[in-house]
């Protein structure tokens, strides 16, 4: 994801900071000529941040969408543009009820380690939709310089704790548990660890869910992936709480 963040943007918004993604690029220059303001008849109004700074794309070819769901619910057939400013609203809705909104990164996959500095999916904690809607009801901070072990595209070997040792960086003013989810080639789940509120775990090669001792089979050899989940502390993944998790991290077994 080639992404820049525009400092004179920076509006006074409290972050809820989030999913892995891929930003680069520069501060911005050119401000829009007047401030964003949400439409009349918005019900649930949010804004995007990176690093508490207001966002732009610098890849013109990806069109950010929001979409929202009621809570631990999956998502509605309604979606919001982000737009200038990385402001969302939607209109659509019920007035009085409650629902997420939903950032789902849908780009260029991450191609380096650099890359991954940017949440991939997030969901928010639930907002009261109200026709009397004005300032962001959900600040989304998509930020998330992971610095994980292993590196990408790095080899893991089974049994070696030097390489089989996963270490990241927790996500800043964030009350969030994690969890490492190890997947075969063809992306589907072999480990998970227990949900963690230390950022490191030691694995030992073998398949199991939710378990930083798992029982399993050994992990067969060869392309594999990783990611990192995220969710409020006390609550669920997949949940009505916040959570979300990195983009894939791909790894060689050996």
């Amino acid at each position: 994801m080639k992404l820049k963040f525009a400092a004179a943007l920076v509006a006074g918004t409290a972050a809820i900071t989030m999913l892995a993604g891929c930003p680069t690029g520069v501060p911005g220059t050119n401000p829009p000529a007047e401030e964003f303001k949400f439409a009349a008849d918005s019900l649930l109004t949010g804004k995007i941040l990176f690093d508490g700074k207001a966002l732009s794309f610098a890849d013109a070819a990806y069109k950010p969408v929001m979409k929202v769901k009621e809570p631990g619910q999956s998502s509605l057939a309604i979606t919001a543009d982000i737009e200038e400013g990385q402001y969302f609203q939607f209109k659509n809705l019920t007035d009085g009820k409650a629902y997420q909104a939903v950032w789902d990164y849908t780009g260029t996959a991450a191609s380096k380690a650099s890359d991954v500095n940017t949440v991939d999916v997030y969901v928010s904690d639930p907002a009261t939709a109200s026709a009397a809607a004005t300032d962001p009801m959900i600040s989304m901070d998509i930020e998330w310089e992971v610095g994980m072990t292993p590196d990408y595209a790095a080899d893991v070997t089974v049994g070696d704790a030097a390489t089989a040792s996963f270490t990241f960086s927790k996500i800043q003013n964030l009350n969030a548990e994690y969890q490492v989810t190890v997947y075969g080639s063809d992306k589907s789940a072999k480990w998970s660890s227990a949900w963690l509120t230390t950022p490191s775990v030691t694995w030992n090669g073998k398949l199991g869910v939710n378990t930083n001792t798992p029982d399993g089979a050994a992990m067969a050899k060869g392309a594999a992936f990783y990611n990192i989940k995220f969710r409020k502390v006390g609550g669920t993944y997949n949940g009505t709480n916040f959570y979300g998790e990195t983009q894939f991290i791909p790894v060689t077994i050996k």
